[in-house]
């Protein structure tokens, strides 16, 4: 009649490595992927920044340049005498036109008390001017940039880009303090301005006759 069942095997010592290995696997796959995409974001980094830099890139860097000077030129009077002082404290920006020129002395130390505090916008800009200064004069530390990684894909793409920036360290570098020098501009025109009221304001009255 019915023929006798043929006996079921337990297959479960087999599933667990091979479901080890499956993962493994996709484990190495999944580097695999993220290194080729690291890799391929590092070379369209190096393409963009050599062509940034190159002479064709010469409008690009100039709308930069202006779209940073315009957005310190509508921050407070405040607001540019903190990022001048950031911006001044940076390595290298010594060699630039002295960012901080008004006011001298102990008044210096003094006026950042005496300002009132900025607004949450004009905070937003200053810390966005300081941070692309500072990413393009090289100053953030190959560590601090590393940090920035969220996760480990995260870590592995901003690995590939390190030798992208390395290579381009000295054009970068150039731009920073190009931005610097603007900037330094921008901040002694509010100076001039600000000294013109000023004295406009406290001229003596003539006598009368």
């Amino acid at each position: 009649m019915g023929g006798t069942a043929a006996p079921k095997h337990d297959n479960s010592a087999l599933r667990g490595p091979a479901e080890a290995s499956r993962l493994a696997d996709a484990g190495d796959s999944r580097r695999l992927n993220t290194a080729s995409l690291s890799a391929a974001e590092a070379s369209r980094a190096r393409d963009a920044l050599r062509f940034f830099f190159s002479a064709d890139g010469q409008y690009f860097r100039d709308f930069l340049l202006d779209e940073i000077v315009m957005a310190t030129d509508a921050l407070s009077r405040e607001a540019v005498y903190t990022l001048a002082a950031q911006l001044g404290a940076l390595p290298g920006a010594a060699r630039i036109t002295p960012l901080v020129a008004l006011p001298l002395g102990p008044l210096r130390e003094l006026a950042p008390t005496l300002a009132p505090p900025l607004t949450e916008q004009d905070e937003k800009v200053v810390a966005s001017v300081r941070k692309l200064v500072t990413f393009f004069l090289g100053n953030t530390a190959p560590s601090d940039f590393l940090a920035r990684a969220g996760t480990a894909e995260s870590f592995q793409q901003l690995q590939a880009l390190a030798p992208v920036l390395r290579e381009n360290q000295r054009e970068m570098r150039e731009f920073g303090l190009r931005i610097i020098g603007r900037l330094a501009e921008v901040q002694a025109t509010r100076a001039l301005g600000y000294l013109r009221t000023e004295l406009g304001g406290r001229r003596p009255q003539s006598p009368a006759l």
